[in-house]
């Protein structure tokens, strides 16, 4: 049956075409006809080049885990892999002979890319000499080289600090110049034809293939779309061949024509069939019914109902096409209530009797997108939360629904019920820096502040009888000193506090006056009690005049407590252990929440007793006698404040209280499901885009030019290449798409040595060359060769991996691969001995820490030789929690120079900035001095004396933009380098799609004084433009390190630190009477 695939990465040659579909390699003539699969791989293959004889294809494959370079005939036969680098290797081309294959890769240093060429029978690749770039083309005589040239379709119209360059090496001399520099575009694919340069640009707005001279000049336009941007070009010379939307076109260079290439694609289609899921692993939300009996469960964007261990599996709602989020149990223990988004994408409630299977569509309330969901005890409402910071209160028996409350500054959290069904509880952000705990009542909605928060209040519950709200509240202050530097900090900051509802209420932790003979009333006094109970119905009753003033603390230490639970005479909370950093309950990175405790508070005995450890969460039935929870990806039911029984027989059964997940079986159809997580895609960029007019785009113009592509896309990787396509469409930095369900491959990770090798003039054996020696003690930080009892040098010779001989097609990394973390045995020859010898050693998993430790201290032993033990230096990778440390780690010894460079090139972003310049920014106003200490302590401590240099580059983004702008405003110092990358609107990763997909929508623009909102898609200007170009690459020259070092050492020069001689010292003898 004929169809049509989703076609990208063409290659051409000799009138054929091979290019990438449902992740397989296929070819098809150059003038259209018939395709033909050529590969049918466990894992995606990317970027075919074909060779110049039109006898063999290179391309790269996750086959065997990372993305390496691989090589079999053009005819689908002799599939072998050439690179071991256990790093992404993207190939290029092909050298003019077919002898050889380009490639790119960062395998040997921490942030750049290189370009490799490697024979295609395997053995040592070869850096070309470049310097770093990712893209590569040869002319006659020349080369042409692109850096940071990525798809420019995935952040359309980007001018920032990353933006594509293209380099020419016109004479082949080694002497690279950059051309089209005035070009406001972001360029990629250049490809060297005759005696011009063909490339990639939007300096129009859309990508199309443009042509310029030798010279730059004389830019020319050869293809014409509108809508879809050109995307990775590639050319034999006479035909340029490149993919826009998902179609195949050509140009036809000669006659400077362009067309589509027509595919007949015949596909089975395998990674679209129905397949089946494990509940356990998409996990969603979850409840428990009122009864305790059955629990509803949300998996993969799916519901189910099922009893705790016995009965079937009810699966509500369309089976596909549609996400199901957030089942919350009703008061009748029969139906439930979701979030359903078949109305077009939007959400909508839907309530599922789980008994008889009917459903209703609550299909006119107007919600937002739904945050949570909260049933009340007694009524037919529900409290909705949702992203617009509203408080919603739906009456689902009349299908109507009222704003209870909104707040101006976050969202609404930690709703409750008081068990009359009359008023709720929740968390309310008054300022952006302060929550506090307020009361609604439902029939009139007034709301009602009943704290004062000395930080912030949260998570409140009402008590079983009505008498009390329970909550947390961050108001201890019990500070603890840093270990390493002059800081404190509020480690445990939370305590557990009742409020008193009625004024003539008491503490709950006042004892009841007991007699000795015991409480218990006569049989018929208790009778007639019960009976009284029924007879009336519980009112809870809230004096307001006063109440912020009756908070009361538990009797428990301080700590770091969530989600507060209560049933009768227990109130139950987690606890995280001080050594976590919990990002937030909206967050959702794919990583969860740390573990925490699940406490309970007893009345009766006033004492608190861990009930488990290591949950994730948990949550109460609405009678509250009930409760589930969950620790990573299980689910258990409990009665509440009970010790799980370790002992039973049978954990999935009432006295294990686990419950079998395995139970539930989800079919998913995945072409129906991507729909759908195109659609809410798209919606979470409409609903959470920083400006509500999306920065003027047509948003529902682009939702309609991409959906019909969604018919067309035949595996996972299509589809995230689709939404990041419409994404780009923003033109914004942070629209990211990453994880997922993808199709599993083979994966056989590497063993690495921390070195690189060079074969032997003989090709029998290997050299060993540059030994990484980052620092010892970190086991990932030095290279396997140098530990104790191996001590292998640079120039000793490599023979055998295991007892198998390497050569001049061997490598030593072949034969390393699916060993990491494990000994293995190298046959080794040391220089100056006769015989070759065993040694043993364990590889390390992975370099990078071995890359960035290695290359830091490269720097900071330059810039300390160099600057004669004058100046410092220090490397910030980011501003996240690493960063953090790192700055830190180096900080606090590199302060104590005259000088310092602070290095933020390939800083990754972050949050801590602020800290980092306000540490910076300190400015000495006196010392202390000991009588017996040669150095006096600078007061405030730990500043620096002398000149601060800041070293940025285009590799520095988000935080590092905020960095690297700031610390020009803040005038701590001069910024040298290169514009940055251009990057300032934050996300946070709230939302994950059906099969686990994170993207993200730009929602916390920056904004400074001076450029107002001008740093995004653009950067922050250096004081002092310097570039590493690839000349100084080739000569191993850090041109920028060592032009910070002369700008600090001539700062120094013209203001030197002169510290006081602490002379004059007072005279404190008694003085001599007058006579």
């Amino acid at each position: 049956m004929k169809n049509h695939g989703y076609y990208r990465f063409p290659s051409v040659r000799n009138g054929e075409v091979v290019f990438v579909s449902e992740d397989d390699l296929w070819k098809v003539p150059l003038n259209g006809g018939a395709a033909v699969r050529i590969t049918a791989n466990t894992a995606p293959a990317v970027s075919p080049k074909i060779s110049p004889d039109g006898k063999f294809l290179a391309f790269s494959s996750l086959e065997e885990g990372m993305p390496e370079v691989f090589i079999k005939s053009t005819d689908g036969s002799g599939q072998k892999r050439l690179t071991f680098l256990g790093a992404r290797s993207n190939a290029l081309g092909w050298s003019g002979d077919s002898k050889y294959i380009y490639f790119a890769s960062s395998f040997d240093q921490p942030y750049d890319s290189s370009i490799y060429k490697i024979s295609r029978d395997g053995g040592q690749e070869e850096k070309v000499p470049v310097g770093y770039a990712n893209q590569i083309s040869f002319g006659k005589k020349g080369t042409v080289i692109a850096r940071h040239a990525p798809d420019p379709a995935r952040w359309k119209r980007y001018r920032g600090g990353t933006a594509g360059e293209i380099w020419l090496d016109e004479k082949d001399n080694g002497e690279f110049k950059q051309i089209l520099k005035e070009l406001k575009s972001n360029l990629a694919c250049p490809m060297w034809i005759n005696e011009r340069i063909y490339f990639i640009s939007d300096h129009e707005g859309i990508g199309n293939i443009y042509s310029c001279d030798l010279k730059g000049k004389n830019v020319k336009r050869h293809s014409h779309h509108n809508e879809y941007y050109a995307r990775y070009a590639d050319t034999d010379g006479k035909t340029i061949v490149y993919h826009s939307g998902a179609d195949l076109y050509k140009i036809d260079v000669a006659k400077d024509k362009c067309e589509m290439i027509k595919v007949d694609y015949i596909s089975s289609h395998t990674q679209i069939s129905r397949k089946f899921i494990d509940a356990h692993q998409y996990l969603e939300r979850y409840d428990v019914c009122p009864k305790g009996t059955h629990i509803a469960v949300a998996s993969r964007g799916k519901i189910v109902s099922l009893a705790n261990w016995t009965g079937a599996v009810k699966q509500a709602g369309k089976k596909d096409g549609v996400r199901y989020r957030i089942p919350a149990w009703l008061n009748d223990s029969k139906r439930y209530i979701a979030v359903s988004d078949e109305t077009e994408g939007e959400d909508r409630l839907i309530i599922v009797d789980s008994e008889t299977g009917k459903e209703t569509l609550l299909k006119n309330i107007v919600l937002g997108r739904v945050r949570d969901i909260f049933p009340s005890p007694k009524t037919d409402h529900v409290i909705v939360t949702n992203h617009k910071n509203d408080m919603i209160l739906v009456d689902y028996k009349k299908n109507t629904s009222k704003l209870l409350d909104h707040s101006e500054n976050h969202r609404i959290f930690n709703v409750s019920w008081s068990p009359d069904g009359k008023w709720a509880s929740y968390d309310f952000l008054k300022t952006m820096e302060n929550a506090l705990i307020k009361v609604v009542e439902i029939a009139s909605c007034k709301t009602h502040e009943i704290t004062k928060p000395v930080k912030h209040d949260m998570s409140p519950v009402f008590s079983s009888d009505g008498k009390y709200i329970f909550f947390v509240g961050a108001r201890v202050f019990y500070p603890v000193n840093d270990a390493l530097q002059f800081e404190l900090s509020f480690v445990k900051s939370e305590k557990l506090y009742a409020i008193p509802l009625a004024k003539e209420t008491r503490s709950p932790f006042e004892p009841e006056p007991k007699s000795p003979a015991g409480d218990q009333p006569p049989e018929e006094d208790d009778k007639k009690k019960k009976d009284k109970d029924k007879k009336e119905k519980l009112t809870v009753k809230i004096d307001f005049e006063g109440i912020e003033k009756r908070v009361v603390e538990f009797p428990v230490a301080a700590g770091n407590y969530q989600l507060v639970g209560s049933y009768k005479n227990q109130v139950l909370y987690t606890e995280y252990p001080r050594d976590c950093v919990d990002t937030g309950g909206d967050n959702d990175w794919g990583e969860g929440k740390p573990e925490a405790n699940l406490k309970v508070f007893n009345f009766d005995d006033m004492k608190e007793e861990t009930v488990i450890s290591g949950i994730s969460d948990f949550k109460l039935s609405l009678i509250g006698d009930t409760m589930i929870v969950r620790k990573g990806k299980d689910l258990s039911v409990y009665k509440t404040g009970a010790k799980p029984d370790d002992k039973a027989k049978n954990k999935f059964s009432v006295q294990g209280g686990d419950i079998d997940l395995s139970r539930i079986k989800i079919g998913i159809i995945p072409r129906e499901e991507w729909k759908q997580m195109y659609r809410e895609a798209w919606l979470l960029q409409r609903e959470h885009f920083w400006t509500e007019d999306m920065s003027k785009i047509d948003w529902v113009r682009v939702f309609k030019r991409y959906y019909p592509l969604t018919d067309r896309v035949g595996s996972r990787g299509e589809f995230s290449d689709l939404v990041w396509e419409m994404q780009g469409e923003l033109g914004t930095s942070h629209c990211y798409e990453f994880m997922g369900d993808y199709r599993r491959s083979n994966q056989y990770p590497m063993g690495k040595l921390g070195c690189r090798y060079k074969l032997s003039a003989d090709g029998k054996s290997y050299i060993f060359e540059n030994i990484m020696y980052g620092e010892s003690g970190e086991r990932h930080e030095i290279s396997p060769l140098l530990a104790p009892g191996v001590n292998l040098k640079n120039g000793d010779l490599l023979l055998a991996v295991n007892g198998t001989a390497v050569n001049k097609t061997v490598h030593p990394r072949e034969l390393l691969v699916n060993y990491p973390d494990q000994e293995v045995c190298l046959t080794v020859k040391r220089k100056g001995e006769k015989e070759a010898k065993d040694t043993v050693v364990k590889t390390l998993s992975f370099e990078s820490k071995l890359l960035y430790r290695n290359w830091v201290e490269k720097n900071r032993d330059f810039v300390h030789k160099a600057g004669k033990g004058k100046i410092g230096y220090i490397h910030i990778p980011n501003m996240g929690n690493d960063g953090f440390a790192e700055f830190h780690r180096t900080y606090l010894s590199e302060f104590q120079f005259d000088g310092l460079i602070v290095d933020v090139r390939y800083n990754g972003g972050g949050y801590v900035s602020q800290l980092l310049l306000e540490k910076l920014n300190r400015k000495i106003i006196g010392y202390d001095t000991i009588r017996w200490s040669k150095d006096a302590a600078t007061y405030p401590s730990e500043a620096v004396h002398g000149p601060i240099v800041a070293l940025t580059n285009e590799f520095a983004g988000s935080d590092g933009d905020i960095f690297s702008h700031s610390f020009k405003l803040m005038k701590i110092g001069k910024l040298l380098g290169k514009r940055t990358w251009g990057g300032v609107i934050g996300i946070n990763g709230q939302y994950s799609l059906v099969d686990g997909t994170i993207t993200t929508q730009p929602e916390y623009s920056f904004w400074f004084k001076d450029v107002q909102w001008g740093v995004e898609n653009y950067g922050t200007d250096p004081d002092i433009e310097i570039d590493n170009t690839p000349m100084d690459y080739v000569k191993g020259k850090d041109n920028q390190l060592e032009k910070a070092l002369a700008f600090a050492l001539e700062e120094l020069r013209k203001k030197p630190v002169v510290k006081p001689k602490f002379d004059k010292r007072p005279n404190l003898a008694l003085p001599k009477l007058p006579k």
